[in-house]
């Protein structure tokens, strides 16, 4: 809760925010941050390359998966994300990896962005990027350095989470199930509550569909 805080203290209002990454240049740089804040996500988890001294990553976006449900018959973007500073507990998983579900609403009346994903999706196949977090940290840089001169990948992740809270009316259970995080919720109980968690998209999703900012 501390770093939430942080958060807050830090991130730019929804309004502002949303406009100058409206008025950046079209193109995949854009969708990477669009991505990135809209997904919640470290720069890791959306990329398909990794750093070469880095000998124990992995690029994470090659797990990502996607696909279109439907909420009261509006359509929803769904996205499976690996979580990278996790791993899967249970003696029985395929894997060791840790997946969230993040829920958009594609109704460009309450999240245009979302449309820019989609195309993006539709085009290459997939929601990553043919980038290490090394070169998303550099187009971070270059393109919000008049915003903040200390900007990173992991920025973007703190404005989302902080604009799920402020602005959504986000609680701390869905903030961990959005950000990725473990929820404590007593001793003994996360263990549980995690599994499920990722399957509850449709408890958060109302809170999203409220109109941006004018």
């Amino acid at each position: 809760m501390v770093e939430i805080f942080m958060v807050f203290m830090k991130a730019p209002s929804l309004g502002d925010w949303r406009a100058y990454v409206d008025g950046l240049p079209e193109g995949d740089d854009k969708v990477l941050f669009q991505a990135l804040y809209l997904t919640c996500s470290r720069a890791s988890e959306l990329a398909l390359r990794v750093v070469k001294a880095e000998k124990f990553t992995k690029p994470y976006g090659q797990f990502l998966s996607y696909r279109i449900e439907s909420f009261n018959g509006e359509p929803v973007l769904v996205l499976d994300v690996a979580v990278l500073k996790r791993k899967e507990k249970r003696k029985k998983a395929k894997s060791n990896i840790v997946f969230k579900t993040i829920a958009l609403p594609c109704s460009p009346k309450v999240e245009p962005w979302t449309l820019s994903l989609l195309k993006y999706i539709h085009k290459h196949k997939a929601l990553a990027f043919p980038l290490d977090r090394r070169q998303m940290l550099y187009r971070t840089k270059k393109w919000f350095s008049r915003m903040e001169k200390n900007m990173t990948t992991h920025s973007l992740r703190h404005f989302r989470i902080s604009h799920l809270a402020q602005y959504y009316g986000f609680s701390p259970m869905e903030l961990c199930q959005f950000a990725g995080w473990t929820f404590r919720a007593g001793m003994g109980a996360s263990g549980q509550l995690d599994t499920y968690l990722h399957l509850s998209w449709q408890n958060y999703f109302p809170k999203l569909l409220r109109p941006l900012p004018a």
